[in-house]
């Protein structure tokens, strides 16, 4: 990614695959400089392949916030942690907009939901407009490869004035 020319990298914890994997991480890098909000870097409720990690930036001179997150599968048994993770995310972003109450927003990641399901349990998201139609799910991940072609990965933001997902300059 330095070749690529990011200088500010920024990464947060995320949950385990297995003792033996080690942990997913969730990552944003950026090519200008950009401020960690969360301190420490929190880590979302989670348990052993439930999803679970949150980071947070500021990009001063753009005047954005970035929020990065890795969401619980919302299985039956699961869907408690699912919640619980996206009600800690909607406190983050409350958080910001008590300070901030205009500020520029985008919250992107691994929901592990469609934006329906999101609406469904979170009636406030209704409002977040979607930057990312279409997008597909990624797994490397045998046990993960039924995910595919499923929109479950999202960049979602306040902003009246939506665009395609891209990068920011």
């Amino acid at each position: 990614l330095k070749q690529e020319g990011y200088t500010h990298f920024h990464f947060g914890p995320g949950h385990e695959l297995t003792p033996e994997d080690g942990h997913v991480e969730t990552l944003i890098a950026t090519r200008m400089p950009s401020i960690s909000i969360f301190s420490p870097v929190q880590k979302l409720p989670a348990r052993h392949c439930f999803g679970g990690g949150i980071i947070g930036i500021h990009i001063p001179s753009k005047n954005i916030f970035v929020i990065q997150l890795h969401l619980a599968l919302p299985t039956a048994q699961r869907k408690p942690f699912h919640i619980r993770q996206m009600e800690l995310v909607l406190q983050e972003v409350q958080k910001i907009l008590k300070n901030m109450p205009h500020a520029k927003i985008v919250i992107m990641g691994d929901f592990n939901s469609s934006k329906t399901a999101l609406t469904t349990l979170f009636p406030e998201f209704a409002a977040w407009k979607s930057a990312s139609v279409n997008t597909h799910t990624y797994s490397a991940t045998n046990l993960l490869k039924w995910l595919y072609k499923r929109t479950l990965d999202h960049i979602f933001t306040r902003s009246e004035k939506v665009k395609n997902a891209g990068v920011i300059e």
